[in-house]
């Protein structure tokens, strides 16, 4: 486990810096003492300064893509159904400020992570979007990546920028089957183009390999994933990977907000970005306003029920135990009660 991970369990550090894997544990117990906080996520917030103390509680993650281009075509990603080949598709200049003026407003200092269907290396104004994001909240800047266009020179940029992760997936090509032997001899080809020594490796056998490396506090990821056999639906869209009926809660709507770079905000990042599926605009609303207007998926998700589409076929990890029941069940009658 990674040390963030572990470390963001002590009860010291803020909810909204908490790792997902302990973030319902530090949810109830958040709510034992606030717990009319926790009551406002599930109603209409119109009050302005309350949208943004509940944000800040509460979201530890922002999700930006700066473009909406990828060279791949992965068949277990949306991109292989909907194309996105245009590379002069980035965010406009006017987007992009109110968000980060938004950012600033709202004194966000957690998790910034710029891709969600895009190669983020693929937008020209990358190191230049980092830097400003890091003058503007000093979060902690990271994206995913499938690592065709990083060399050593624009490594280093992007760390001088401010970068502090990157998260490299090396994919299969098309017709190609995962194995390990081939995935562990990329990750080695991969190092040397980077000119880094290969670091060690944990291989979870025909599903996964991890590493990582860190360049002073920098982070390097590089891994390869058997995304065909563990990957997500995406929102039912790769039909060979949904589930038949998910139940489970889900804890992406509570503590993640999503935008792509024409500013239309999602519901989590296994919705593939289309207007039409938008739940808001940073056009003509605020990050807070929308993250308040999705109390009504917050209440879906939540408790241990069947979801509706796009959720209902979903294998998202939901980051709890039927351990927990009892308190979400205790939740949902004060939210009836507090309504009424």
């Amino acid at each position: 486990m990674e040390d963030y991970k572990l470390y963001s369990k002590n009860k010291d550090i803020p909810l909204y810096k908490t790792a997902g894997l302990f973030y319902w544990d530090k949810f109830f117990d958040y709510g034992h003492k606030n717990i009319q906080d926790i009551l406002y996520l599930f109603k209409n917030m119109d009050d302005k300064s309350l949208q943004k103390r509940i944000f800040k509680q509460f979201v530890g993650i922002f999700n930006l893509e700066t473009s909406g281009f990828c060279n791949r075509v992965c068949s277990y990603c949306p991109v292989s159904i909907y194309r996105r080949n245009d590379k002069t598709k980035v965010i406009d200049s006017y987007i992009f400020n109110k968000i980060i003026k938004n950012l600033e407003y709202l004194e966000f200092n957690s998790s910034i992570c710029l891709n969600y269907y895009n190669e983020p290396l693929l937008d020209p104004h990358i190191i230049e979007r980092v830097k400003e994001i890091k003058i503007a909240t000093n979060g902690f800047i990271h994206f995913n990546s499938n690592g065709d266009y990083l060399n050593i020179d624009i490594l280093e940029s992007l760390i001088d920028a401010g970068l502090n992760k990157i998260n490299i997936t090396l994919h299969t090509l098309p017709n190609e089957f995962y194995s390990d032997e081939q995935s562990l001899e990329k990750i080695k080809k991969f190092y040397n183009k980077l000119n880094l020594a290969m670091p060690q490796y944990t291989i979870n056998s025909q599903s996964s390999i991890t590493t990582e490396i860190k360049i002073n506090s920098f982070i390097l990821c590089v891994n390869t994933v058997n995304w065909s056999k563990i990957g997500n639906d995406r929102g039912g869209t790769i039909k060979q990977l949904s589930i038949s009926n998910r139940t489970n809660p889900c804890v992406r709507v509570f503590r993640e907000i999503f935008f792509d770079f024409l500013g239309y905000s999602y519901l989590c990042c296994n919705i593939f970005p289309d207007k039409n599926n938008a739940l808001g605009s940073i056009t003509n609303q605020t990050i807070e306003e929308i993250y308040a207007k999705n109390y009504l998926w917050r209440k879906i998700l939540f408790s241990y029920s069947d979801k509706p589409k796009p959720c209902s076929t979903c294998n998202d990890d939901s980051m709890c135990s039927k351990d927990d029941q009892m308190q979400r069940e205790q939740i949902l009658k004060m939210i009836i009660k507090d309504i009424h």
